[in-house]
């Protein structure tokens, strides 16, 4: 029973601190100081630490050999890096829709999140990222693959964070990701598989400064 409750104690602390990141309240490159941390929340070093690990696993935070815990640092290579990723899981995916003859199935998903990325327009930049990459995870989830799905997950917060980045440095803008997203939606409509891939490229090659 103390077990399970120091676990649930960790989860807690985890997505606290996770949502302060996102939120920016700990902005790119800042110091998470512990101990602060943790008389803000009440708790001892422990679960902040294990939830700190847990964030750093995820590429989200960092820690030098003098125990500092930073934000992780919005760079070029990092950017690349995680465009890379996300298209090798979406234009794989999408590879593996047209062998599994899906791609129907998968343009009825992408019809109905495109519609509420464009609803998703009036609202916050947050709310209206949530729903440019919900369009993003039907490539993924259409599989029915749940370790691919899982994968896409892993990495999802990291890509919520660079697209803010970008939209913040107006390296694209929601109407722009719409129009993407129409694109490359015409094409699986017209099955121009050759075509989609050359978009998807096109959608995730965004740098940063």
């Amino acid at each position: 029973m103390l077990q399970l409750n120091k676990v649930s104690m960790r989860t807690q602390v985890y997505e606290i601190i996770k949502q302060k990141i996102l939120s920016q309240e700990y902005d790119w490159g800042d110091q998470i100081r512990i101990l602060p941390l943790c008389k803000e929340l009440g708790v001892s070093n422990t679960p902040v630490r294990e939830a700190l690990s847990l964030l750093e696993m995820e590429g989200l935070v960092t820690s030098s050999l003098n125990s500092r815990v930073k934000v992780v640092e919005m760079t070029e290579s990092l950017g690349n890096e995680m465009n890379q990723i996300f298209l090798v899981l979406i234009s794989g995916s999408y590879q593996l829709c047209v062998v599994k003859n899906i791609t129907s199935k998968l343009r009825i998903m992408l019809e109905k999140a495109l519609e509420k990325q464009q609803k998703s327009l009036d609202k916050d930049i947050a709310t209206s990222i949530h729903a440019a990459l919900a369009f993003d995870r039907c490539f993924v989830d259409v599989i029915g693959n749940e370790k691919l799905s899982r994968a896409f997950e892993e990495q999802y917060t990291l890509l919520f964070l660079l697209a803010r980045y970008n939209y913040q440095k107006a390296a694209l803008n929601r109407e722009d990701n719409i129009k993407e997203h129409v694109q490359i939606l015409d094409a699986i409509r017209a099955c121009e598989h050759e075509l989609v891939h050359q978009l998807l490229i096109q959608h995730f090659d965004k740098h940063v400064d």
